[in-house]
C-alpha cells in the first residue's frame, strides 16, 4: 500500500538512529555554560526582587537590635544590682533562688566585698 511505502522511506536503522542521538548530545560543560548564562540574565531583570531579597532581612535585623537597645537603655538603666541568676530581685523567684535575702547580692557576695558591686 502507498501509506506502508512512505513509513518505509522514514524508517531508521539502528545505526542511523544512534548517529543522529550523538550529534544531538551536548557536551556538560556546554550545557552548565548556557544554563549559567540563562539564569544570569534573568536574575538580571529582575534586580528588584534581588535587592529586596538582600535588604530586607538587614533592615529587620538593624529593626530588632534598635528595640533591643531601646528596651536596655529603657529597663535596664535603673541602679539595681541585676542577679545573672534570678534577675533584678523582688519577686518570688529571685527570693526563692536567693534564700529569702534581701538581695542576690547579699547572698552571692561575702560583706566584705558587697560594696563593690552596689556603686
Amino acid at each position: 500500500s502507498k501509506e506502508d511505502a512512505g513509513a518505509s522511506d522514514f524508517a531508521l536503522t539502528r545505526q542511523q538512529i544512534r548517529e543522529r542521538v550523538e550529534k544531538l548530545h551536548t557536551p556538560f560543560m556546554t550545557q552548565s555554560n548556557a544554563l549559567f548564562r540563562k539564569n544570569l540574565s534573568f536574575q538580571y531583570k529582575r534586580w528588584a526582587t534581588n535587592c529586596c531579597l538582600i535588604l530586607v532581612p538587614i533592615f529587620v535585623l538593624i529593626l530588632v537590635f534598635g528595640i533591643q537597645l531601646l528596651l536596655e537603655s529603657l529597663i535596664l538603666s535603673k541602679n539595681t544590682i541585676r542577679c545573672p541568676y534570678c534577675g533584678p530581685g523582688g519577686d518570688d523567684y529571685a527570693d526563692y533562688y536567693c534564700n529569702k535575702q534581701s538581695s542576690c547580692a547579699q547572698y552571692f557576695f561575702p560583706n566584705s566585698s558587697r560594696q563593690d558591686f552596689i556603686n
